[in-house]
């Protein structure tokens, strides 16, 4: 399995930290009720916050990709998650219930007749 990470350079561990993650990663698959269904198939399968993909699926970067450094991506989610947060505020505010006065003076809504 080779994985692509969103960061500049190459990020150095040890065979022993890469085999536990590597268990780690592939252990949540295998004891998933999924595992059966990716194992025929050929479609991407996600299993908590991990996604994995079809088994002969290929990532292809072009030559001129410019990957993240850590801090940048970091930078970028604050950013994302704050954009998030205003719009579900401003959301909030348009969702303000109509005014009686507005009911009364509306021409629409003079139009109605109440039922006997």
């Amino acid at each position: 399995m080779k994985a692509v990470f969103p960061c500049k350079g190459v990020v150095v561990i040890t065979k022993q930290n890469v085999d536990m993650l590597t268990n780690f990663y592939e252990g949540n698959l295998i004891n998933s009720k999924l595992f059966s269904a990716y194992s025929q198939n050929n479609f991407s399968v996600q299993v908590g916050s991990f996604n994995y993909f079809p088994q002969n699926s290929t990532i292809i970067l072009e030559e001129n990709t410019n990957l993240l450094t850590i801090q940048e991506l970091n930078k970028v989610l604050a950013q994302t998650a704050e954009q998030q947060k205003e719009e579900h505020i401003s959301q909030k505010t348009k969702d303000v219930p109509i005014e009686d006065n507005f009911i009364k003076d509306h021409p629409f809504f003079q139009t109605l007749k109440p039922l006997n």
